[in-house]
């Protein structure tokens, strides 16, 4: 396919690139203000290493996430494949990563909800 027939594909992709990363860096404050969770072991016990463990993944999946998405378009461009899903799978990473570090810092707390 010849280059000028896709123009739409890198405006786009930098647009949902720029929201990946906005979504990840309000992932990672929202996950670091998380860690209140552990407030409410005082006259419970709760599972520490499954905590830290949750939290850990929902501090850490972000950046990997971007990261990856980001050598992914870098790799994808010069072969001229589509760009544009790659930070679309990148939201749905940080997401997974998110809610399912949550999930898991959320079980260790009895009585806490995460919804």
């Amino acid at each position: 396919m010849r280059e000028g027939a896709r123009r739409w594909d890198a405006p786009i992709t930098v647009v949902l690139g720029l929201l990946l990363a906005a979504a990840a860096a309000f992932a990672v404050v929202m996950a670091m203000l998380s860690a209140f969770i552990s407030d409410a072991c005082v006259d419970v016990t709760c599972d520490d290493a499954r905590l830290s463990t949750g939290l850990l993944i929902a501090l850490i999946g972000q950046p990997v996430v971007v990261l990856g998405a980001t050598v992914a378009v870098l790799l994808r461009k010069p072969r001229g494949r589509l760009l544009f899903p790659v930070p679309l799978l990148g939201l749905l990473g940080v997401a997974a990563f998110f809610f399912g570090g949550l999930a898991i810092a959320y079980s260790a707390v009895p009585g806490a909800n995460l919804f």
